[in-house]
């Protein structure tokens, strides 16, 4: 359901229909709260719609989730060292 009703904020923003694209990516974004990809649309509106200082916290946190999670140090290290060896049959 979040896809569709960011598809449709999407086609909304092209017509130049700024206001029903940003109320298509708010939905997009309650609907799931993880789609990086509608908050940083619904941002992109707000922008659009002359709100630029509302956008930003909004283009942070799509940012945020769109970025990776850092690498786990004790991944890192383990990465470093010496494979372990067969055990003998």
């Amino acid at each position: 359901m979040a896809q569709s009703r960011y598809a449709e904020g999407f086609i909304r923003c092209v017509e130049g229909r700024h206001q029903e694209g940003y109320q298509a990516m708010d939905r997009a974004t309650r609907l799931d709260p993880n789609f990086a990809a509608a908050h940083a649309q619904k941002a992109n509106q707000l922008v659009r719609l002359g709100n630029a200082k509302a956008a930003l916290p909004i283009a942070h946190h799509a940012i945020k989730l769109a970025s990776p999670p850092p690498a786990d140090p004790a991944l890192l290290s383990r990465r470093d060292s010496a494979p372990p060896t067969p055990a003998a049959a």
